[in-house]
């Protein structure tokens, strides 16, 4: 198929839809490029009484790990151990689906210390993020790959 006219449009606030084709595309090619076909999303979600959403945590379970995208909760109710509580709950949900391990991508001043007590370890860093010359961001800033699995001080696999 020979598309005659392509357009290149900038859209900061993507729709849905899109988005979601936009990712299958990935996972598709993916899944057609390993054999690995089994993935699935995992999200669990934080509510209050009256059902407003207070936190998170999104990812995906592909190839036998599971990545997690985002973890979130709200400051008011920070400190009562809900960010554990939906940690653990993916990977056991994970584990349950026959993960080996779990991924995540953060920034040095977000939760690099809540993830280090849980046992993950540090496997990247982009050090790079503050050595722009604009100094866009602090030079204490870095982003972190972080992961659990069988080889890592907190075994996945308990």
């Amino acid at each position: 198929m020979r598309l005659e006219k392509v357009r290149l449009e900038f859209e900061p606030f993507i729709g849905e839809a899109e988005r979601a084709f936009i990712v299958e595309g990935v996972d598709y090619h993916n899944i057609a490029a390993t054999g690995l076909h089994d993935w699935c999303p995992v999200n669990f979600v934080l509510r209050g009484e009256r059902c407003d959403v207070l936190g998170g945590l999104l990812g995906q379970l592909w190839g036998g790990w599971l990545q997690i995208f985002h973890l979130w909760v709200a400051e008011a109710i920070r400190g009562q151990g809900h960010g554990i509580r939906l940690m653990r709950d993916a990977e056991d949900y994970a584990r349950s689906r026959g993960a080996v391990g779990a991924t995540l991508e953060t920034y040095s001043f977000q939760a690099k210390g809540f993830y280090l007590r849980l046992g993950y370890e540090i496997c990247g860093t982009l050090d790079w993020l503050s050595a722009r010359p604009c100094q866009i961001l602090p030079e204490e800033v870095a982003g972190l790959i972080l992961a659990a699995s069988p080889r890592s001080q907190r075994r996945f696999d308990k």
